[in-house]
């Protein structure tokens, strides 16, 4: 397979806080270099690599972490809609508190 780096200077990271669920979701877009032919064949365009940690009081561990697929190219997203990606991804709450890094 072809490796097709895209050359990255506005790299969307994003931490989302589900206060209702008490978890964070952490996601960093990808390199562009981690996508299949069969993924390019199914319509996904773009990856961020995501991690779900629980919060209990200071103590954060990890639940679940993998690769975000997704069909828009992250860096044509909004801030919002990426964020929104990652919300239904993890299925956290519309009301959580995102910050943009």
């Amino acid at each position: 397979m072809e490796q097709r780096m895209r050359y990255m200077t506005d790299v969307k990271d994003v931490v989302i806080i589900d206060k209702e669920q008490k978890t964070m979701a952490v996601a960093a877009e990808g390199a562009g270099d981690n996508l299949w032919e069969d993924d390019e064949a199914q319509g996904y365009k773009d990856y961020a690599m995501v991690s779900l940690y629980s919060i209990d009081g200071d103590e954060l561990a990890l639940v679940d972490s993998g690769q975000m697929m997704t069909t828009k190219l992250i860096a044509d997203m909004t801030d919002d809609e990426y964020a929104d990606e990652v919300r239904a991804y993890y299925d956290l709450s519309k009301d959580s508190i995102v910050v943009k890094l």
